[in-house]
């Protein structure tokens, strides 16, 4: 009997200490994917495509609307589309629009203006499992006057967008 309450004793004393290492320790670790973008005709239909450039879009001409559709890239996994709009004419002081849908409901759930003026090598947009519905997205951003760059983890909890997590270095 006191072999078995000692037995069960160490049983929860283990489960405890797990419980605490997951509470406290964060998610466990897992690699940030880099995007392979594609061409964004390839993935998206021409008329989900053109939905989206209308969206976030004023005053196309029609060159120029055509130019956005054969310049776009789309990043796909699970149930996120991610679209790289890849042009000058969607881009502002804030940076470059990315936009972001459910492919099962074409819900659109992110729009973002990101900058893509990084360090050599520091890709804009990564994706990484956290064990949400969707993949969390791990996006970077410089601020040129303090000379660093910020990387905020980001995952989609039912309506919305979380912040994870943030760190930031100084850019050398």
């Amino acid at each position: 009997m006191i072999k078995k309450i000692a037995i069960l004793g160490a049983i929860a004393c283990s489960v405890a200490a797990l419980f605490i290492a997951l509470k406290f320790g964060g998610f466990p670790a897992t690699a940030a994917v880099e995007l392979n973008w594609q061409p964004a005709i390839a993935t998206i239909s021409k008329e989900k495509l053109g939905q989206l450039i209308e969206a976030h879009s004023d005053f196309l001409e029609p060159d120029e609307f055509n130019s956005i559709l054969d310049s776009s890239l789309a990043y796909e996994e699970e149930d996120l589309v991610l679209v790289d709009f890849n042009t000058e004419r969607l881009c502002g002081r804030a940076g470059c629009l990315y936009v972001g849908f459910r492919r099962s409901t074409g819900e659109e759930i992110l729009s973002s203006y990101l900058t893509v003026a990084l360090p050599s090598g520091e890709p804009v947009i990564e994706t990484v499992d956290r064990g949400y519905t969707l993949p969390c997205l791990i996006v970077r951003d410089v601020d040129e006057v303090d000379r660093t760059m910020t990387k905020s983890t980001f995952c989609y909890q039912s309506v919305d967008w979380v912040l994870e997590n943030t760190e930031q270095t100084v850019i050398e």
